[in-house]
């Protein structure tokens, strides 16, 4: 995908919800973008569901902004560059709770727990 597609095309991606939109209005470039974009999320998740079979995968971080249509679109590369079907189920793609923070919170807490800030159940 050409970098400047997007400029070119006067499409706002100031975030991952302008590129959804734009997408979802049928801009090509946008389209391509996404579709590039989720592809690689679901090459690392793929590698990730097969290794460990886990039931839920939470997706955090700014990305996440753009919501269910977002998971939407690596669900379907998932399932479509990937095969991924585990045990008898594929696993169920969700949008983490800590939102664009996600990643954030996470690191604290286990920064906090590491240097005994917080116990293992707070």
């Amino acid at each position: 995908m050409d970098s400047g597609a997007l400029d070119r095309a006067e499409v706002p991606t100031d975030t991952a919800s302008d590129l959804l939109a734009a997408a979802s209005r049928g801009v090509s470039a946008a389209e391509a973008v996404l579709g590039d974009f989720a592809a690689w999320v679901a090459l690392g998740l793929a590698g990730l569901v097969a290794l460990l079979d886990p039931d839920v995968v939470a997706v955090g971080g700014g990305v996440t902004a753009a919501g269910d249509g977002l998971l939407d679109a690596v669900r379907g590369q998932l399932v479509l560059r990937h095969g991924v079907v585990v045990g008898e189920d594929p696993p169920e793609l969700v949008l983490a709770p800590g939102g664009p923070a996600a990643g954030a919170i996470g690191a604290a807490v286990l920064a906090g727990r590491r240097l005994g800030l917080l116990r293992v159940g707070a």
